[in-house]
């Protein structure tokens, strides 16, 4: 309560909230937030900060205060408005339930004509759409997990998935998956469909009440072949609105063990490629913003960390790189390579 006192809460811009704490932090110091925040130590300190669902940990460290203006333009989740379809008690029940997740947050009751930034819609029957900028209500982009799993799911498709091939063959038995960055589900999806138990994890709050309303709604749509594929298979999909690395460490002081940790990262913008990334990742990047997390080296010095505790809880580590993007670590046990992706095989000593 001393530290809280002494912490000054102030509005930024574009809506984002920015926390200055005045005073020495211990490492390992938990911030306990309601809304997105962007850390800064001062004391010329340094911190590495992770988005820990409501929380952020503060590590500070001695790299000086260059790296601590770093952080503080590190937006690790954006402010965002919400429109809601008038006279619609579902979509204004789950508004009001997303707005309570983010704290402080712009609610306008209309179908926008034109966005002015990266935005959620919640429409018919409160499903929800992403708009990004200068997009109108129902030119967004919806859930495509009911094509992800009538197209990419099916048995013979499934056998030559690369994602499939590196979790390795276990006939008839199902593993334990966690995949710690669980973003649009598309990768939890085609994971669970092989018979595997996945628990996907992602952090953001919208992104999150995306996730969720996409699945619920494919339970609903798709009762048939969401049997067919998953649950006859003996494979399962379970949620959780939580940050990879805090998970990480509460099953190592917890002692939980699963057999893989799957990792995909967002891949940092390429300057050699001219093809624009698929809608959803548009949307993403554009509403988490510029990061110092999408840097190459900032990348690989946070999957190292996500490498390094995933090795403690699991017995294999799998993760998603560009086909041209850099090795985490030491060279791999094993490499399954598609014709844009591959995946890194990491075996637990």
């Amino acid at each position: 309560k001393s530290q809280g006192k002494r912490m000054l809460r102030e509005r930024s811009s574009r809506t984002r909230h920015l926390i200055k704490c005045c005073f020495p932090l211990p490492r390992g110091t938990m911030l306990v937030c309601l809304a997105a925040l962007t850390v800064v130590v001062e004391d010329s300190q340094a911190i590495t900060a992770g988005f820990v669902g409501n929380a952020i940990h503060v590590n500070p460290d001695s790299r000086g205060a260059g790296r601590a203006r770093r952080v503080r333009d590190w937006a690790v989740c954006s402010a965002c408005k919400l429109y809601v379809l008038p006279g619609d008690p579902r979509a204004s029940l789950a508004a009001e339930k997303l707005r309570d997740q983010l704290g402080e947050c712009d609610v306008v009751f209309d179908a926008p004509a034109t966005c002015n930034e990266a935005s959620v819609f919640f429409g018919e029957d409160g499903r929800m759409e992403l708009l990004r900028e200068k997009e109108k209500a129902g030119a967004g982009f919806r859930s495509d997990l009911p094509d992800v799993l009538q197209n990419l799911c099916s048995s013979s498709t499934l056998q030559r998935d690369p994602l499939v091939k590196s979790l390795g063959k276990n006939v008839g038995r199902s593993l334990s998956i966690v995949d710690a960055t669980g973003g649009f589900g598309h990768d939890s999806l085609r994971m669970a469909c092989s018979g595997h138990n996945v628990t996907c994890l992602e952090r953001d709050p919208v992104v999150y009440s995306f996730l969720a309303d996409s699945v619920d709604r494919l339970r609903q749509d798709c009762p048939d072949l969401w049997h067919e594929r998953m649950e006859a298979k003996g494979g399962s999909l379970h949620l959780l609105n939580s940050e990879a690395m805090s998970w990480l460490r509460a099953a190592v002081e917890e002692d939980v063990k699963v057999d893989i940790v799957y990792l995909d990262p967002m891949f940092p913008s390429s300057k050699h490629k001219s093809a624009l990334p698929k809608r959803r990742m548009q949307w993403l990047r554009e509403y988490l913003g510029p990061s110092a997390a999408a840097t190459p080296q900032a990348e690989q010095e946070e999957l190292q960390q996500l490498l390094d505790a995933a090795k403690r809880v699991a017995k294999k580590v799998v993760i998603k790189r560009a086909d041209d993007g850099p090795v985490v670590g030491r060279p791999s046990s094993q490499i399954v390579s598609s014709k844009v992706v591959r995946y890194d095989v990491y075996v637990s000593s």
